[in-house]
This record gives structure tokens, C-alpha cells and sequence, in this order.
């Protein structure tokens, strides 16, 4: 397994474009994990910019009780389309239980709990 970080989106079926530290790199995939992560949503309640507002890398780090409201997923920002991905109008990608996309080679990460009957 290869691990790469930046951001990326689905160019085709089985190719991503990741842009990371001021490289774009095209990388072609026999099968591929999506790791789409969430941001907070803006509550009018809570300004945006407000540091107790936190995105989901910032989760990974936080050292207290963590409620979250108000999460939207990150899925309708990387190209889904270019691969033809199912996608919901919420921007969650379906899975089955073995967390497999539509696309039986794309698996989308445990971190988004949502589970649904994909067909691969």
C-alpha cells in the first residue's frame, strides 16, 4: 500500500490528481481508499473562525470532549464524477459492508460511519 497525501481528485476510474507541497503528481491505482475527511458547517450561533470549531484532521488531534454538529463530508469535492462514483445529495459516498463504493476497486475510509446497499 502507498500512502499519499495532499488533495486529491478523481481524474478517471483509476487515476487521481494530488496536489501537495507545490507538486501536482498524476497517480494511476489498480484499487484505492477514499479518506474524504468533513468540515464544520457555519452555525449562526458560532462564528466560523471561532477556535472551538474544528475539521476532522483537527479531531485527530484534539485533547478534549469533542461534540459534533453540524459536520458536512468532504465527498462532492473530489471529482467523484470524473470516476463515476455514486454520491448522495448530502455528499456522502455509499458503501456497502465491506465498505466498497459503487466501483467494486474504490473503498471509502471507516471514519464516515453512514453505510448503505452500494452495488458494486
Amino acid at each position: 500500500m502507498t500512502v499519499v497525501s495532499g488533495h486529491g481528485r478523481f481524474t478517471a476510474p483509476n487515476q487521481l490528481q494530488v496536489n501537495g507541497e507545490g507538486v501536482a503528481k498524476i497517480i494511476s491505482f489498480e484499487q484505492a481508499v477514499i479518506a474524504a475527511g468533513s468540515e464544520p458547517i457555519t452555525l449562526p450561533f458560532i462564528p466560523h473562525q471561532d477556535p472551538r470549531v474544528i475539521d476532522s484532521t483537527g479531531a485527530l488531534v484534539f485533547d478534549k470532549i469533542l461534540v459534533a454538529v453540524g459536520r458536512r463530508p468532504n465527498g462532492k469535492l473530489i471529482g467523484v464524477e470524473n470516476a463515476n462514483i455514486a454520491i448522495d445529495e448530502r455528499g456522502f459516498i455509499p458503501v456497502d459492508k465491506q465498505m466498497r463504493t459503487n466501483l467494486p476497486h474504490i473503498f471509502r475510509h471507516r471514519r464516515h460511519r453512514r453505510t448503505t446497499n452500494a452495488s458494486p
